[in-house]
Parts: C-alpha cells; structure tokens; sequence
C-alpha cells in the first residue's frame, strides 16, 4: 500500500535494518559496508517509504580520520530523500549531538552517537526520545532511539 499524502491504514515500509561492521580493522570501512549495501540494492530505498536504522558505528566528528566517510553516507540518504530522524527532531547538526547513543567500553565517560533512524522527508516525526542511560546501560552500551513518526497526509 502507499503511505502517500491522504492514505490511511498499514502501508508497505521497507526497513533496512544496520549494524555496520568493518570490513578490516579500518574506521572508513564501517562507513563502507553501509555504503556497499545500499549501492549494490538501490531497489531498498525505491519505495519511497524506506527506513533505515540502526547501530552505524560512525559520526561526522570522525570525518576526517574517514575520508568524510559518515557525512557522505548521511548526504547520499539525504539525495535519495531521507533524513536523520534525530538532527531533524532535535535541530542539532552533524557530530554536535547533545544526547548519546552509545557509550565505549559501557562507560558514562566514553559518549558518543553513532545510532541513527532515517526516515523519509516527507513524514512527520511526532515524538522522538534517546533512551536513559541509567536504564539502558545495564542492558546494552547503547541507549535505543524511540521514535513515533507518520507519512505526512
């Protein structure tokens, strides 16, 4: 079904679902696999109601140690119209993220954020949070984004 302007009820999602490991030991490759998948599927993201989401491993502050590798990705999404559910919510920039995804070594004094959700342009986010560390840590090194978003009628 199309999740169009004026449709109700369920509607065909293609969830590409990430956790990107590196191919060697090297960070541009984590950006790469990423890249790799979607070059060698474009029909995942044809739809127009594609989501993508997941544990990306990368981060604009880490551009130039990667070639420019995360902001790339996050451009080619953008070209193929998605955007980062969280930049949009929260109004921040690339690699100026206030709220943590992930913390190294399962510490408090290792944050960063390296999960995102793209989703397409055209639906409208209507709540959006960053799980709490001090639930989620106990768990995971990573604090899941909560997301409640709709194609825009």
């Amino acid at each position: 079904m199309d999740c169009g302007a004026g449709s109700s009820g369920p509607c065909e999602v293609h969830l590409i679902a990430v956790w990107s490991c590196p191919e060697r030991t090297d960070y541009k490759t984590y950006v790469t696999t990423v890249r790799k998948a979607l070059q060698r599927h474009p029909e995942w993201l044809d739809n127009g109601n594609a989501v993508v989401a997941g544990d990306f491993n990368s981060n604009t502050v880490w551009d130039q140690k990667t070639g420019g590798g995360h902001s790339s990705l996050v451009k080619e999404l953008e070209d193929r119209g998605l955007r980062s559910t969280y930049h949009s919510h929260f109004d921040e920039e690339q690699s100026k993220e206030t709220r943590p995804t992930f913390h190294s070594h399962w510490s408090q004094n290792e944050p960063f954020h390296i999960d995102y959700v793209f989703i397409p342009k055209t639906w409208s986010i209507e709540a959006l949070e960053i799980g709490s560390i001090n639930k989620w840590l106990a768990h995971s090194d990573h604090c899941p984004i909560i997301l409640d978003a709709s194609p825009t009628a």
